[in-house]
C-alpha cells in the first residue's frame, strides 16, 4: 500500500492492529507469522517494522509496534509466513483495526 505521506529517514512512528487465527477455515487451520515492512519502492522490503510469532490464538489480540525509519519509505508491505521449521503450511491469519501511522510522542 502506498502511504499518503512518506516516512522520512530518522522519523519515529508507531501503529497498532488486532490479530487472530480462524479456528476452522476450509482446512487452512495452521498458525502463520506476520511481517510488516516499510518500503522505498513498490514490492521491495526496505525495513522490517514488525514480526510476530506464529499466531496460535483464535481470539483478537492487540499488537503495537514502534520504529525509527532507517531510510525514507513510501509503502507498507504485509507478508504472511509459514511457521519456522515448516516448508509448507495450510494456515490463516486475520487482521483488523489497523491504526494510522502516528508520530511517536515527544519526551
Amino acid at each position: 500500500q502506498r502511504l499518503s505521506i512518506p516516512i522520512a529517514k530518522g522519523s519515529c512512528y508507531g501503529f497498532s492492529f488486532d490479530l487472530a487465527r480462524g479456528a476452522t477455515y476450509s482446512g487452512y487451520n495452521e498458525p502463520l507469522r506476520l511481517r510488516i515492512w516499510g518500503s522505498s519502492s513498490k514490492c521491495s522490503k526496505t525495513q522490517l517494522l514488525f514480526e510476530s510469532d506464529g499466531i496460535e490464538h483464535t481470539y483478537w489480540k492487540r499488537y503495537r509496534t514502534k520504529f525509527t525509519a532507517e531510510a525514507p519509505f513510501y509503502y507498507i508491505l504485509i507478508e504472511v509466513l509459514h511457521r519456522e521449521g515448516h516448508f509448507q503450511s495450510s494456515g490463516n491469519i486475520l487482521i483488523d483495526n489497523l491504526s494510522p501511522l502516528q508520530p511517536c510522542p515527544r519526551a
